[in-house]
């Protein structure tokens, strides 16, 4: 009998990790200006390991969502 749970395609995506490199061609952004959003506009900063870093996908996912709500509710006049 298989005891191992199956996880749902959003389980799956919550605990996707991003590097950098994919992190860049998600968003189309350059390295440095992720880091600029992470100080300045409150993009969700790495998980780190050790060196390397790695972003949650449902986490950049989610803010860019509300980038786009927030940008949405500031155009309407």
């Amino acid at each position: 009998m298989d005891t191992q749970t199956q996880k749902t395609p959003e389980q799956q995506l919550d605990i996707e990790l991003l590097s950098i490199e994919d992190l860049q061609e998600l968003m189309r952004l350059s390295r440095s200006k992720i880091y600029q959003m992470i100080r300045e506009d409150g993009f969700p900063s790495p998980v780190k390991f050790g060196v390397c870093s790695r972003w949650r996908r449902q986490k950049v996912l989610s803010w860019l969502d509300a980038a786009e709500a927030t940008q949405r509710r500031g155009c309407r006049s």
